[in-house]
């Protein structure tokens, strides 16, 4: 994709420089042909940066997890997925999903077996509503209310849980889907932006195991 923009940059930038000098030939329009010259170049840069990621949205995406035993056969995983926005530009996060599977190396290719998709929560608004008996509002139960909104440089943690085979290596992975707020380009396609990063989460070791059985 960046290689065919770059292609149609060049291009329209020979059609600038062809045009002026047909339409310019007369010495004493050369101030003209300057002007007509530096705008065109102008409007490529702009044109160019912007369309390979000058003001794209930025986010850094993290992970902790925790592992512990649950019984003889399976771990607890506890997952903090961590949002920082970047300096440009805010965003709607319209969700945060995890793939978590067992991983394997077979002739020197990682495997991934039983995947399971997991939706951290608390990643949309909720309508506050009325606690029976009482005057404080519940803002935990109501309908969804539209989505959480992160503004540059705000940070935010959203959880998952679930349980592993405490044999298995883990692999995460996860995506974060979001929009611009209000104008954003790509919702005219009627898509989301997305953000990816995966991780991989090592059985524990046999001292924690027994430490944990202890305790």
């Amino acid at each position: 994709m960046r290689r065919l923009i770059e292609f149609i940059s060049i291009a329209l930038g020979g059609l600038i420089v062809y045009f002026t000098w047909h339409y310019f030939k007369d010495p004493a329009k050369v101030e003209s042909q300057i002007k007509v010259l530096t705008f065109g170049a102008g409007f490529l840069f702009i044109a160019y940066k912007v369309l390979t990621g000058w003001l794209f949205i930025n986010l850094t995406v993290n992970l902790e997890s925790k592992r512990e035993t649950a019984d003889t056969g399976n771990d607890h995983l506890a997952l903090a997925i961590s949002l920082e926005k970047g300096n440009i530009d805010s965003l709607w996060v319209s969700a945060v999903e995890c793939r978590i599977s067992e991983c394997n190396e077979s002739n020197g290719t990682l495997v991934f077996n039983n995947p399971k998709t997991l939706e951290a929560f608390g990643t949309m608004k909720k309508e506050p509503g009325k606690i029976a008996g009482s005057k404080k509002l519940d803002y935990f139960s109501g309908n969804d209310s539209g989505l959480i909104v992160l503004s540059p440089n705000e940070k935010a943690v959203f959880s998952a849980y679930t349980t592993v085979n405490n044999a298995s290596v883990i692999s995460i992975e996860i995506v974060v889907m979001g929009n611009r707020p209000f104008y954003g380009i790509e919702k005219w396609g009627g898509k989301s932006i997305q953000w990816r990063s995966s991780f991989i989460v090592l059985p524990q070791s046999k001292n924690a195991e027994t430490q944990a059985r202890t305790l």
